[in-house]
């Protein structure tokens, strides 16, 4: 199953892939998203990418190989999903579509509290 693929079908011409989290970092990417990691990738981690993009991020994260400490870690920094590799688009889509509700949602708290101040 091609993971890029599937998202890119989701999101649309709105998707970008990266081949590593340095990548990502280098674009200037938006101040807040929907981002899909692999727990495994090239450089960076994707723990040490969620660390650094913060909570204004909505994270699934993809893997392998990864353990339950290692979603259990990715959870208590806050990801939407931990899907496990081999993925079902079906989840992925699931997955991502929580992870877009999500960021709106968020969106819409940061914009109330803008229009109060």
């Amino acid at each position: 199953i091609n993971t890029r693929l599937i998202v890119s079908e989701i999101l649309g011409p709105r998707c970008r892939a990266f081949d590593s989290a340095e990548a990502f970092l280098a674009s200037d990417p938006p101040d807040s998203g929907v981002v899909v990691l692999d727990y495994l990738m090239g450089g960076m981690s994707g723990l040490e990418l969620q660390k650094q993009l913060g909570s204004r991020y909505h994270i699934v994260f993809l893997s392998g190989e990864a353990g339950v400490d290692t979603a259990a870690q990715a959870f208590r920094h806050g990801c939407v999903d931990f899907v496990t590799k081999p993925v079902s688009p079906g989840h992925l889509v699931q997955a991502v579509g929580e992870a877009i509700r999500a960021h709106r949602r968020t969106e819409r708290a940061y914009s109330k509290i803008a229009r109060r101040t």
